[in-house]
């Protein structure tokens, strides 16, 4: 998965390698240490992967649609997260009304390698993995 990242000389994309083996807090944590290091990354941090996510959520963009790089299949573009007010459908709050955190994403792909409909899907378990996140330690 290659990680989005502003430096001083531009966006760079890293690689984070073996995603589908590694838990959640390792993720985060070689992520943080790329981000960390960006003023030293070395060029075996660098490579394609099939797969970008962009969060330009930190700079207050609501949605925005990711440009696929050469080699991906498909890039992730996440924006930043907002509160609405939502009907309350919980019986046992008086309150009709509740604030809901919500934040939107974009999935790019390219039709030739990935079916709009499996990134429908992909969407949908992406959107379920955030409304319960305890899935994604499990």
């Amino acid at each position: 998965i290659n990680v989005a990242m502003r430096t001083d000389a531009g966006i760079l994309y890293p690689v984070v390698r073996n995603v589908e083996s590694k838990g959640l807090a390792e993720i985060a944590s070689e992520t943080q240490k790329i981000n960390s290091a960006t003023d030293a990354l070395e060029d075996e941090m660098f490579g394609h992967g099939t797969f970008t996510i962009t969060n330009l959520g930190m700079y207050e963009v609501k949605s925005f649609l990711p440009i696929i790089s050469d080699y991906q299949s498909a890039s992730l573009g996440v924006g930043s997260i907002s509160q609405i007010v939502v009907p309350n459908k919980d019986p046992e709050v008086d309150s009709k009304f509740r604030v809901k955190h919500v934040v939107t994403v974009s999935l790019s792909c390219d039709h030739r390698v990935v079916d709009g409909a499996v990134s429908a899907l992909w969407l949908q378990e992406y959107k379920a993995l955030l409304e319960d996140p305890i899935k994604m330690l499990l």
